[in-house]
């Protein structure tokens, strides 16, 4: 059976687009304009970690026979994940899952500032995980 990766591999290349257009912009920390692209990143940075983590679950479910609702945590499902050797860091991982709570439940600009830099990383290692993922599906 084929793993979709579509649907990851556009929102990486929308958060990839938005932490570059924000590296790249000449805005002034007090911009409005500036708050609203560090918001979207911040969106997008949540949008790429549930679906990656959903993917690696559904890989998982896939290739080691383990229901999906094998994995009650997601410290579960990465390490399972990084076993599996489709992360290199599982530790990084749990980084970006407290993150990803972190943004879900409250904002401010000291965050959102924080989850920009993090996107960073993250991208490196949802890159590494998408090509893992393709070389055992093509």
């Amino acid at each position: 059976m084929t793993l979709n990766v579509d649907s990851l591999e556009k929102a990486v290349a929308a958060l990839e687009r938005s932490v570059k257009a924000v590296g790249d912009s000449t805005l002034q920390p007090d911009d409005p304009l500036l708050e609203a692209a560090q918001a979207g990143i911040v969106q997008q940075f949540e949008i790429a970690y549930e679906l990656a983590r959903k993917l690696l679950q559904h890989w998982l479910s896939l290739n080691q026979g383990l229901a999906e609702d094998d994995l009650p945590t997601r410290r579960d499902l990465f390490r399972r994940a990084g076993r599996a050797d489709l992360l290199a860091d599982p530790d990084l991982w749990f980084e970006f899952g407290n993150a990803r709570n972190l943004t879900a439940h409250t904002y401010d600009d000291k965050q959102a500032q924080a989850v920009r830099d993090l996107a960073l990383r993250f991208l490196t290692e949802v890159r590494s995980v998408l090509q893992r993922l393709r070389a055992q599906h093509d």
